[in-house]
């Protein structure tokens, strides 16, 4: 390297993505593109893969619907639904029926065609001896079918209310019948939804709604906006939304539940599907009709609520528009993932019939949350998975190939196949450091990446100067093994995994400056920290040191 370089440093980690101001102005923290990356450690670093759950074959079909049923403690099952109507269950040993090949438990739910607006919801149980239940709604194409227990057998739901009516509507997504789209478990009944009315199941029965002195019926605002399309259990509350961007809250303060109604809480809340809602730490956030990510705050009593556009908040409007299909949205799948603080979100990355990626949302500092895409999850529909040894809840999703995966797998592979990780850096003319220095020529000596080891993995970095490639340098980044000169018994570690920085040469000049990283091979990782870059204003004199590598 040369004496009188200047070293500029480029965290990487301390904030994800950034796309809505000029790249010159971004931060040196943020990052421009952030693809199957990892932030919750601190560093950046390759996404986690996944492991492929089926043992004995796909199903045959798009994986639309998912479900971590344990129908008693000991027993945890896998119920998974595709887009050609038919119900798979697994028990444990991963083959969805035998070792030949999975065995459908169901047939022709949804009149033989169903897509990620399906729903499975577990109520049952009501007193006890009486067994789990599943609820299968298929948008209100066909009637509610009912899985009991641990049993193969789906039938179509005991007592519905009388005005379902019989026969299958035309379509999944315009259906024409009555029937209940979809439902959700609040203070022990089963609330379903069918155009504008919610209906309660008795609390000892929830397949029945029609004993009238046990169930409930309520019309949600009568002629105010369209069609019931969202509920979610926020704060203790039951939180209705409606066509035309209208909110309600199920009022419970009547002693009595005859009592109970819904009132209108606010306007201008959207949101895109049942599905697309999760709470993550104190708050709502929900994928809205227009594919934005709102949040919703409220206090404690839903005294008080205000919203917000989280990526125009965060900035980050103009990279989820270049990579993400607003269309997608009204079949937005939303987890929390709390072991490792993401949200995840299903998404579509263009005009196509199925969701193939995700929207990363890292709130493990609860203070800087940090965004990007996961596309290496083909997920069409994703929920959590109860861990039976840890009791960790973890990401599983179905794949449009027809198999089950287990997320956040430690091997960065898809069932052993590679995935590209990568990132880029806004362009750099060193403002940041000097504001004179935005003008100024520069000649670039020398890049550093201060990493940790995981592996004998490459980090290759493209380098870019005033919008043109310039070269790409690998990083080896492996384990520092001249260590045994320095190691003392009973004091050091060996095979520690210290952070290391690697220098090499770079070859080219300019006034601005800007880094591509990236890995694509199975099983390989990288987790960098930081980027330094050594340079020299035009002109000034340069003295050789010693060589750093490279």
């Amino acid at each position: 390297m040369y004496k009188n370089s200047t070293i500029a440093q480029i965290p990487l980690g301390a904030a994800g993505e950034l796309s809505d101001e000029a790249s010159s102005e971004i931060p040196p923290q943020n990052i421009i593109k952030a693809f199957n990356l990892n932030f919750t450690s601190g560093y950046i670093e390759k996404a986690p893969g996944a492991l492929k759950y089926n043992s004995s074959g796909s199903f045959g079909a798009g994986i639309v619907g998912i479900l971590d049923y344990w129908p008693a403690f000991n027993k945890p099952r896998i119920l998974a639904l595709t887009n050609d109507g038919k119900l798979w269950k697994d028990t444990g040993d991963r083959t969805f029926g035998t070792t030949a090949g999975p065995v459908a438990i169901a047939t022709g739910i949804g009149g033989g065609a169903l897509n990620n607006s399906c729903q499975m919801v577990v109520g049952g149980n009501e007193s006890s001896g009486r067994d789990k239940l599943v609820f299968i709604f298929s948008n209100g194409v066909s009637q509610i079918q009912v899985l009991g227990g641990d049993n193969n057998t789906v039938a179509k739901i005991t007592l519905p209310a009388a005005d379902w009516p019989n026969g299958n509507a035309s379509t999944m997504t315009n259906p024409q019948g009555n029937y209940p789209k979809f439902g959700i478990m609040f203070l022990g009944r089963l609330w379903v939804f069918a155009k504008s009315v919610a209906y309660a199941s008795a609390t000892d029965n929830h397949q029945d709604f029609q004993t009238s002195n046990k169930i409930l019926i309520n019309n949600v605002g009568p002629g105010e906006g369209g069609d019931i399309n969202g509920a979610v259990i926020y704060k203790g509350l039951l939180v209705v939304f409606k066509q035309g961007d209208l909110c309600y809250v199920l009022d419970t303060s009547s002693s009595t539940s005859s009592g109970w109604f819904f009132k209108l809480f606010a306007t201008g809340f959207s949101i895109a599907n049942y599905h697309g809602a999760c709470q993550i730490l104190d708050d709502l956030i929900i994928m809205g009709v227009n594919g934005i990510l709102t949040s919703y705050q409220a206090t404690l009593n839903f005294g008080s609520i205000t919203q917000g556009d989280i990526f125009k908040f965060r900035k980050v409007s103009q990279f989820f528009k270049a990579y993400t299909y607003f269309y997608g949205a009204q079949f937005t799948h939303a987890i929390y993932y709390p072991d490792k603080g993401l949200g995840l979100f299903t998404a579509r990355s263009t005009y196509i019939t199925n969701n193939d990626t995700l929207i990363q949302m890292d709130v493990s500092d609860a203070t800087n949350h940090k965004f990007g895409i996961w596309n290496h999850y083909q997920a069409d529909a994703i929920t959590l998975k109860r861990d039976p040894m840890t009791d960790i809840l973890r990401p599983m999703y179905g794949g449009i190939d027809g198999n089950v995966y287990i997320g956040d797998y430690r091997d960065r592979s898809i069932a052993g196949a590679a995935y590209t990780a990568e990132f880029k850096t806004p362009y750099f003319d060193m403002r940041h450091m000097e504001p004179t220095l935005a003008h100024k020529n520069k000649i670039f000596d020398h890049l550093g990446v201060t990493f940790t080891p995981d592996g004998n993995h490459n980090l290759n970095i493209d380098v870019w100067i005033d919008g043109r490639f310039s070269e790409t340098i690998s990083f080896t980044q492996t384990v520092d093994t001249n260590y045994l000169g320095q190691f003392k018994l009973g004091t050091s570690v060996l095979g520690v995994e210290e952070e290391q920085t690697i220098w090499k040469p770079l070859h080219g000049s300019g006034r601005r400056i800007s880094f591509r990283g990236y890995n694509g091979v199975a099983n390989e990782n990288f987790k960098a920290s930081l980027l330094s870059v050594a340079f020299r204003p035009a002109g000034e004199n340069a003295t050789v040191l010693p060589s750093m590598g490279g």
